[in-house]
């Protein structure tokens, strides 16, 4: 996964909701690759695991100061890294 144009990365999630929080889990899983660091490694991405009931969440910040969040409801990792790519491609044309 590139880290163009991202600011900061944010996932929480519970591990013990399973099916809840894999799409956390897999997007966590993507943006600590050394491949993905080295797209931007300015890039702050944390990670916080919980033990209560909230849902799973993903908050992504850009460098035009844009935020989105994803929560289950987003759907796959594959949906989620799809609205991603797609932000990052407006701020490419942007510029």
């Amino acid at each position: 996964m590139a880290l163009r144009h991202i600011a900061s990365l944010s996932v929480r999630f519970n591990p013990a909701l399973g099916k809840e929080a894999q799409m956390a889990r897999l997007l966590l899983n993507r943006v600590v690759t050394d491949s993905a660091k080295a797209s931007n490694s300015k890039c702050a991405v944390a990670a916080e695991v919980t033990t209560g009931d909230e849902p799973a969440s993903v908050v992504v910040e850009y460098t035009n100061g844009a935020k989105e969040t994803f929560g289950p409801e987003a759907g796959s990792v594959d949906d989620v890294l799809y609205a991603i790519r797609g932000t990052q491609q407006r701020i490419d044309n942007a510029a």
